[in-house]
């Protein structure tokens, strides 16, 4: 009985993810100290409040500090949650691989739903799993979940672009914050889109996405007033 190709598709990026990660865990695992210390300790640290705190609130040393980027701790805790250090260091190198090669699932989704080609989305996928950021994977540092993170986020933000509708626009909201979780830099992914909207749809984008558009504004209101006081 033949397969729906949608399952066979999803198979396919799937074991490409399982391998690849297989593969660079290899490396990443070899890592059993730091590079960067000052960032990575800090990036431990907050994994490690995390899994012994149970709370994903920003802490070191029991005391509350200012920080958005708390997707990558949180994806690291569980590598905290028990043990010496040098036995989670390896962990979180091993969480490493797996979370850096995941890029290649959004990847291929974007590549499928733009170019709506097979070959070029398995071509844009492979070719994610061979950039020099890779290389990255061997540290304790955001980049690591940052790359998987924005590519899922340019994804929800072309899905309501190609199928207007007030679920893609909640959509494309949670992959801008599962970005700027990632590194708050990305918070200008709130600008993208609606100056992206109005390139395509002109003056008719408010009104189709006026979920999208208030909510955008908010966001971006609240980063700021965050960013201004994590500098005070």
């Amino acid at each position: 009985m033949r397969r729906p190709p949608a399952l066979t598709e999803a198979a396919g990026i799937l074991a490409l993810w399982l391998a690849a990660s297989a593969g660079l865990q290899a490396l990443t695992t070899r890592s059993a100290d730091w590079f960067v210390m000052t960032d990575e300790l800090l990036y431990e640290r907050l994994a490690i409040s995390i899994a012994h705190g149970h709370s994903p609130l920003p802490r070191v040393h029991a005391t509350l500090v200012p920080n958005i980027d708390q997707l990558y701790p949180l994806l690291i805790a569980p590598a905290f949650g028990d043990g010496l250090v040098p036995h989670s260091l390896h962990t979180a190198h091993l969480v490493n691989a797996f979370v850096i090669c995941s890029a290649c699932i959004p990847a291929y989704l974007l590549a499928r739903r733009v170019a709506q080609g097979r070959f070029a989305a398995w071509f844009v996928s492979v070719a994610t799993l061979c950039l020099p950021w890779l290389v990255l994977s061997s540290f304790l540092l955001t980049e690591v979940a940052a790359y998987p993170a924005f590519l899922w986020a340019v994804y929800a933000l072309q899905v309501p672009l190609d199928s207007p509708s007030r679920r893609h626009d909640v959509l494309a909201l949670l992959g801008i914050g599962l970005a700027v979780l990632a590194r708050t830099q990305f918070v200008v992914l709130l600008v993208v889109l609606p100056v992206s909207l109005l390139a395509l749809e002109g003056r008719s984008a408010p009104r189709r996405h006026r979920l999208l558009a208030w909510t955008s504004g908010a966001l971006a209101v609240a980063v700021v007033v965050l960013l201004a006081k994590s500098r005070i």
